[in-house]
């Protein structure tokens, strides 16, 4: 119960299938987000440079995303 489990496996060409899972007695839930091409992690790789232009120290998604 304080546990979470998390696995992940890169295949060959697939540029990116991402899929969270929730297991219960009663249901599953599951929520895949599937990219048509690495163009959207590069998007996300410029827009992170540019954040953190000119800050210092440790900086994570919250402060990028603001939530």
């Amino acid at each position: 119960a304080d546990q979470l489990p998390i696995s992940s496996v890169r295949q060959g060409e697939v540029p990116g299938i991402h899929t969270i899972k929730y297991d219960s007695d009663v249901d599953f839930i599951e929520i895949t987000h599937s990219a048509k091409s690495r163009r959207g992690f590069a998007f996300g790789v410029v827009l992170a440079a540019e954040f953190t232009l000119g800050k210092k120290g440790l900086l994570s998604m919250k402060d990028m995303l603001g939530f």
